[in-house]
């Protein structure tokens, strides 16, 4: 089987290089006029300096979701630079001033339930990678990086200025953006990708200056940008940033006297070339990274949460591969982060990334004793991908992490080849060892898609074996000794609906076939963990598993319901005490997002497997979210999420709570109050009732001062109990000043 895998694998790759081909010319082509001895326009968002009228009009803008139906409202940009930064004005006119939506939100918040204008820019001109920059008529700002075409990496971070001003037109902005953020080719004139978009929020239209491609994605792809001309002669700027902090406060738990801490680290990047930048941390401190989301998790495995350490989310992108072999929060889950560097980049062809960090104790050359919350332990990532044909490309990975007594790692390929802009081939292949396994198992991966504006069809096949292992590293959710192999598919159909104001109409069902891999070891260790169950007589090691899905979202234009989704799921799934059908079904409705008062009900219900208990039984799930704005700068949240368990004769045998409440209040987009208060409950009656019960509170006052500099001033408590009564489990007050050096 491990051969099959390989040879399809091997075999599909080849015959698809074969058809692939590069992308179509682009015909439309926006110009930048060189500032030259005149003065830069200055950035307060306002049109009216002599600068602007030198440069040549961008127009013609077009809904992005029907290219051939001209945008309500007329929008123009101009682009100017001199030799250290480039210069985007929009002018977005408006028949209806009165009605622009502008939220105050924190940088990277949800800006998209304002008025918003974007663009898209591809300065390495490999069709791609990019970066999109954001702006609301509040000049509240926000930005991503770009990269395989289509994929979207939220966390990348520049340092960048803009302005949004509304007038009796409209509404305009200004940007200014130092070349320093980009990665560009060292020729004189300079060729970059770009396109540009409008969202006008109480509308919800999306329009844009070069309509996309029958790709049937979402995302804007890099392979279909315009083309930026007229630049020369630029420079990307300072080479070295430096990032000193310095942290005070002081920290209580249960049985222990408050005690006061101070401490001092430092972040840096240098950038070696205009295409590769290397980056380090020693010390780092997270205090004002916001505490995950208490959520209902009635599966076996952990809730994957999403990266929010700043120095980690700096290129994790170069990481990204079909299989999640790399995880970064595996790295300082288990002890205090020493030290860190990451180095990421592209030279030709080939894009390249390093990290390397420790973690431990400060004093862990043997000052103090070591435990296992506190693990000494040493982590590699290499990273290398080379660009193939026009989108296609193939990579390695490989990840380690190193302790005193242990290593486990992990390698992997990978490769992407795409034909045209609707038909992409993506596999992997990847082999683990460990200190405790020789055997050196694998996992397979391939997936077939093509996309359109009216359809989408995937084929995949999938085989993780019995003793592949990357959790310490990475994230895929499976038991030790347990593996599985499959083979699905799934089709979509999205018309454009004129009922629904030309937005999307999906439907969609998938089908799979999959059969559980199993070692020795797994059935001994579950008979000695539960001697008194017994094996059900259907169970088979061969048994085939199906399962199909059922799916639709309907979205409406300019109504009070924003989206309606439906979910369906009928399997035939197997443990070893059950083999039965699981159905789940789940509804979602989520009402319009532009108003200042908008929510988001979802209702599920069906049967499961209870892995306490080991039986089938049946859950019952309400979530609820509300969002209100009274004001423009202030926001209050709730989430609310409900579950029932009960046993196969109805009995309930599980209660469950969660709920949050936010709080979020900026006195200027820069400074911003934040308090917030998570509290988990849940009760289960296995024999004899538990109870458990989590509570968290935390504050924080935030200041970017200037770019990438802040002040944060912290407050988290956290406590627990599996009694009546709460628990101190944690109390932090923590005060962190950090500073943006220049070199």
């Amino acid at each position: 089987m491990n051969l099959l895998f390989t040879v399809i694998f091997v075999l599909f790759s080849l015959v698809s290089s074969l058809y692939a081909h590069e992308g179509n010319s682009e015909s439309y082509v926006a110009r930048a006029h060189p500032l030259g001895e005149m003065p830069p326009p200055n950035i307060d968002g306002i049109l009216t300096d002599a600068a602007w009228q030198k440069a040549s009009p961008v127009s013609g803008f077009v809904w992005k979701d029907t290219p051939d139906k001209p945008a309500s409202e007329e929008t123009v940009v101009y682009i100017l630079y001199d030799r250290h930064h480039l210069y985007v004005g929009f002018r977005c006119h408006d028949s209806e001033p009165h009605k622009i939506v502008n939220r105050i939100t924190r940088r990277g918040g949800d800006v998209f339930y304002s008025d918003v204008i974007s663009f898209f820019i591809d300065p390495y001109h490999d069709h791609r990678t990019g970066y999109k920059f954001v702006c609301t008529p509040g000049g509240v700002k926000d930005d991503n990086y770009r990269y395989n075409d289509s994929e979207v990496d939220l966390t990348w971070e520049g340092v960048w200025w803009v302005e949004g001003n509304i007038d009796s037109e409209g509404w305009t902005a200004e940007f200014k953006i130092p070349f320093s953020n980009f990665r560009f080719s060292d020729a004189k004139e300079q060729v970059w990708g770009i396109n540009f978009e409008r969202f006008i929020r109480r509308k919800r239209e999306t329009d844009t200056w070069k309509p996309p491609g029958d790709h049937g994605g979402f995302w804007t792809r890099m392979s279909s940008l315009g083309h930026l001309v007229g630049i020369e002669d630029i420079q990307s700027g300072k080479q070295m940033e430096i990032y000193p902090h310095i942290i005070g406060g002081g920290t209580e738990s249960e049985g222990t006297r408050i005690s006061g801490q101070s401490d001092i680290g430092l972040d840096f990047q240098y950038r070696l070339t205009n295409k590769l930048r290397v980056s380090g941390t020693v010390n780092p401190d997270f205090a004002q990274v916001e505490a995950d989301q208490l959520e209902i998790n009635l599966t076996r495995f952990p809730i994957r949460f999403p990266e929010k350490r700043p120095f980690f989310i700096q290129g994790n992108s170069v990481f990204a591969t079909p299989l999640e072999l790399y995880y970064s929060r595996r790295i300082g889950s288990k002890g205090d982060i020493l030290w860190g560097t990451n180095a990421t980049g592209k030279i030709g062809n080939y894009t390249l990334g390093i990290i390397s960090s420790r973690t431990g104790s400060w004093d862990y050359f043997g000052l103090q004793k070591e435990t296992a919350a506190r693990e000494t332990a040493g982590f590699t990532v290499l990273r290398t991908k080379r660009d193939l044909f026009e989108k296609s490309s193939v990579g390695i990975l490989y990840a380690g992490k190193e302790t005193a007594e242990a290593n486990n790692r992990v390698i992997g390929l990978d490769t992407s080849i795409a034909r045209g802009e609707n038909l992409i081939l993506t596999g992997q292949i990847a082999q683990s060892w460990n200190t405790e396994n020789r055997r050196l198992p694998r996992a397979y991966l391939l997936t077939l898609t093509r996309g359109t504006d009216l359809f989408n069809a995937e084929i995949s096949m999938e085989r993780i074996e019995a003793e592949f292992s990357v959790n310490q590293t990475g994230f895929i959710q499976k038991e030790a000794h347990r593996g599985w192999q499959r083979v699905g598919t799934q089709l979509e159909y999205t018309p454009r609906l004129a009922v629904l104001g030309h937005e999307k109409f999906v439907i969609g069902t998938g089908t799979s076939l999959s059969q559980g891999l199993y070692t020795d070891q797994y059935f001994s260790d579950w008979k000695r963990q539960h001697p008194s169950f017994q094996v059900n007589p259907q169970f088979d090691t061969d048994l085939l598993l199906w399962e199909n899905r059922i799916w639709s979202r309907v979205k409406f234009r300019e109504s009070f319901l924003e989206r309606v989704d439906f979910i369906f799921n009928y399997a035939r799934e197997a443990e070893l005490t059950e083999v039965f059908w699981a159905k789940e079904a789940k509804l979602m409705f989520r009402t319009d997002t532009a108003k200042r008062f908008f929510t988001t009900l979802q209702m599920g219900m069906g049967n499961f497997y209870n892995f306490a208990e080991k039986y089938v039984g049946k859950q019952r799930s309400l979530d609820l979210q509300g969002t209100l704005r009274p004001k423009n700068n202030l926001t209050f949240e709730v989430v609310l999420a409900v579950a029932q368990t009960t046993t196969p004769a109805g009995e309930t045998d599980g209660e469950f709570i969660s709920n949050s409440f936010r709080v979020t209040y900026l006195l200027t987009r820069d400074f911003f109050f934040r308090l917030s208060t998570q509290a988990f409950w849940g009760q289960t009656y296995y024999g004899e009732k538990e109870t458990d019960l989590r509570y968290l509170i935390s504050g924080l006052i935030g200041w970017e001062y200037s770019p990438k500099s802040h002040f944060f001033f912290a407050y988290n408590e956290s406590r627990n109990t599996l009694s009546r009564r709460l628990r101190l489990e944690n109390r932090v007050i923590v005060a962190k000043v950090s500073y943006l050096w220049d070199l």
